[in-house]
């Protein structure tokens, strides 16, 4: 786990001396979704790409803020326990979705369970 805040500084920090820099806003952006503060993150990511639409990292990371702020009014250990009901009536595809969920809300063992889930999805 890296030091999130330590980064949104020191970007904020090259942001003051050189506030066209692309690098910076995507920089900060990116520390600000790893912090979970997905507004402030959103607004770097889309001043990054403002300046250059085809900044990878921003176009990659504004996509998981957005489907975090999707995600957020879920809740993660109903989709694990959801999950949990799908392996137990072998709907492996269903439980995978339900597990990678939870995954990306940060339930603890979710992750687990998906690996045994796709594990018997066939194919």
């Amino acid at each position: 786990a890296g030091n999130w805040a330590l980064a949104e500084l020191a970007f904020g920090a090259a942001l003051g001396s050189e506030p066209a820099s692309v690098a910076a806003w995507a920089g900060r952006g990116r520390a600000r979704l790893h912090k979970g503060d997905l507004n402030d993150a959103m607004k770097d990511l889309q001043e990054a790409l403002s300046l250059d639409a085809n900044h990878i990292g921003a176009i990659g990371d504004l996509s998981e803020a957005r489907l975090r702020v999707f995600l957020w009014p879920m809740d993660g250990p109903a989709l694990y326990e959801r999950g949990m009901g799908k392996l137990q009536r072998e709907d492996w595809n269903g439980a995978v979705i339900d597990f990678g969920l939870a995954v990306r809300l940060g339930h603890p063992c979710a992750q687990e369970q998906l690996n045994v889930a796709k594990g018997k999805v066939p194919g």
